[in-house]
């Protein structure tokens, strides 16, 4: 905490904790409603890539904090979080990491209702990532809700989202899309 105070957060621990506490932080400064943490596996994945590049952290390891930022999100009873995972970049790259099934399986394996995971999906996915879906999907507490590419960024550029921020869109509330 000392650390993420007064600088940027210098690795994946620090990284989850900065989230609580700008979620927290939003939520002190607004009425309590429905809140987008963004696309949480891009922002989140380069502090974990550099933890277990350098040693420092597992996929285990990542599972549990993310569990632990899970179990805070649902006590929240008086707001909503959305988290919007995957997706394609500008060059039409699926951006599926080890953070986006991490999510997902936090997900399936402590049956929360919050936060709200939310699901881009493109021709481009990856097959094991429909499987971590799909098997998300047939626990029958609901999510992921799913929001095409191929509709969803059209439909930004036309709003006059510029090209950048058509493709990072997320998901806020229910299933309003959002401007990053």
């Amino acid at each position: 905490c000392a650390q993420i105070a007064e600088g940027p957060a210098t690795n994946f621990f620090e990284a989850v904790q900065l989230t609580w506490f700008a979620h927290e932080l939003i939520l002190a400064e607004n009425v309590p409603a429905s809140e987008s943490l963004g696309r949480l596996d891009q922002y989140l994945y380069p502090y974990y890539a550099a933890d277990e590049k350098a040693g420092k952290m597992t996929y285990e390891e990542a599972s549990d904090l993310i569990d632990a930022l899970w179990i805070k999100f649902s006590a929240n009873l008086h707001a909503y979080q959305n988290v919007t995972l995957g997706g394609i970049d500008e060059n039409g790259n699926y951006m599926a990491n080890d953070i986006t099934f991490i999510c997902l399986q936090a997900t399936r394996r402590l049956r929360f209702d919050q936060p709200l995971i939310s699901l881009r999906y493109h021709d481009s996915m990856p097959k094991d990532l429909w499987e971590e879906a799909v098997a998300l999907v047939q626990t029958g507490t609901g999510p992921p809700p799913f929001f095409s590419d191929d509709a969803c960024i059209p439909a930004k550029k036309k709003m006059g989202l510029s090209g950048h921020d058509s493709y990072d869109y997320g998901i806020s509330g229910c299933v309003e899309m959002a401007d990053p």
